[in-house]
Formats: structure tokens, sequence, C-alpha cells
């Protein structure tokens, strides 16, 4: 099967959504739509709000998770409310009867509850590019991937040599952390 290339822009860079820290970049909040359906080997591309074309980050999913597995693993304690973490991701606690009790955190409020668990899963990646505010612009090539400024997109546009032509312009950059998020918190910064 074809991988497919999930296209959004992110309308907030904190570090939390996507959170690219400690050797993962995992996509637990936001983007419910998203998290419900992608799989291991398709590739997830943010750009940068109001400005089409920028990039916030690349990942290729390695592993979709439930939200209640996501909080008991143990590589990701240290994205809870209740670590040193100035951007937990990880803030959905299951208890008893399979429902997820919200942990206050300062990345999203009690609202946001429903939104984010109707996604179900957390996207993790280990083969990751996050730009942050480097973000640098998609190359000619690929323009035709930028989405519109709603929603996600999917299959729109999609042409065969998309991921080769992807794999080749993130070649330029080693994975990992190339930038601080574009809306970073001076907790973070620090």
């Amino acid at each position: 099967m074809t991988p497919r290339i999930f296209r959004y822009v992110v309308r907030h860079d904190g570090g939390s959504a996507p959170r690219p820290y400690d050797g993962f970049c995992t996509l637990a909040i936001c983007k419910p739509r998203i998290r419900a359906v992608a799989s291991s080997g398709d590739w997830i591309i943010g750009f940068r709000s109001c400005m089409p074309g920028y990039v916030v980050y690349v990942m290729q999913v390695a592993q979709s998770m439930p939200l209640d597995a996501y909080w008991d693993d143990t590589r990701f304690y240290d994205r809870r409310p209740d670590a040193a973490s100035p951007v937990p991701d990880n803030i959905y606690r299951p208890y008893g009867n399979g429902d997820l009790e919200w942990g206050q955190n300062n990345i999203h409020n009690f609202d946001e509850k429903p939104r984010d668990i109707s996604g179900h899963n957390v996207l993790i990646g280990s083969r990751f590019w996050y730009f942050g505010s480097t973000n640098p612009i998609l190359p000619q090539s690929l323009e035709h991937l930028v989405p519109y400024p709603r929603g996600h997109t999917v299959h729109k546009n999609r042409r065969p040599d998309d991921v080769e032509n992807l794999e080749r312009w993130l070649g330029s950059w080693p994975c990992g952390i190339h930038g601080l998020p574009i809306n970073a918190s001076s907790e973070l910064k620090d």
C-alpha cells in the first residue's frame, strides 16, 4: 500500500502538538481526524499558519497507539502534566471504566477534551524533522501538497513520486530538531 501524506496547517506551534522531544515526535492532541486513521508508514506534514508552503515539521508514523496505552507507556511518562516538561501532551489518564480523565495542564483545557479524545490514538514517529521557527519552504516539486487553510488534506493533488521527492528533500537535514517552536514559551526556550 502506498503511504499516505497527511497535510495540515499548524495554527499554534508551542511544542506540544507536535511534541518533538526525547527522540520521538508525537501527535497526541489536536488533529483528531488524522490521529484516528493514520498508520505506520504514513507521513504527516505540518505547515506554518499564514505562510503557505513553509514547513513546521514532517514525521513518518512508526506507530499509532491508543491514548490509554500512551499514558501507560514508560517511554512517555515525561510527557505527562505532572512531569517537569513545560509542554505535556500525554494529558489523558485512563480510569476504571475505559474512560479518559483530563489531567490539568497549561496546554489544553478541559473544554478541548471531547475533540482530543475523539482521535482515539497518538501518532508516534522516530523519523522526523522538526523545523519550528526555522521553517523551510517546500521545494517547487512538492508545492502541490500545500493544504488549504482549514482542516487537513490527504489525497488531493497527490502524485505518484511525492514520497520519493519528500524523502529526497528531507535528505538535506538529519532527522531531529532544527529549531525552536514558533510560539515557544520562555520556559521552553530556557
